[in-house]
């Protein structure tokens, strides 16, 4: 049987593993490759350091929001003391005002009839003054001593 020799790929010392123009092609190749790797790790920095601001910004963002988020509770629970003072209040008022309210009602309405019937005999005052005193409301005459103002509710 015959065996055939494998080659494993190393060379005998002593003897050039590449050649000249392997060697510049591979150097090229090898500056490329740095080159774009030194590229990407830029790009990579820069797009670290803008994401660390925007991060810095969010955060004081986030600081802001929940000082703001702070105040508005604060003013909702002066807001809620508020409702809950007035409603009190308002109860305490229908309690004790209400019947004082109702009689207030109940005595404007005898005022409207009060009121008619004193303008009723007001009328009818002036219209005795013109017939037993000679008295014209609009117009005074020198000798007349009557002071009467001219006044006719309405």
């Amino acid at each position: 049987m015959k065996t055939t020799k494998r080659s494993s790929g190393l060379k005998k010392a002593g003897s050039s593993i590449m050649s000249h123009t392997e060697f510049r092609n591979n150097a090229v190749k090898m500056k490329n490759n740095s080159s774009l790797a030194g590229t990407i790790l830029t790009n990579l920095e820069n797009a670290i350091m803008a994401l660390t601001r925007e991060i810095r910004a969010d955060e004081k963002g986030l600081k802001d929001y929940e000082q703001q988020l702070y105040l508005l509770n604060k003013e909702k629970s002066g807001l809620q003391r508020k409702i809950k003072k007035n409603t009190q209040f308002v109860e305490d008022f229908d309690k004790m005002i209400g019947p004082f309210s109702d009689k207030y009602t109940e005595m404007t309405k005898d005022m409207a009839k009060l009121y008619g019937n004193a303008k009723k005999h007001h009328k009818n005052g002036v219209m005795l003054l013109v017939k037993e005193f000679d008295y014209h409301p609009a117009f005074k005459r020198r000798d007349n001593e009557f002071t009467a103002s001219p006044f006719m509710p309405k």
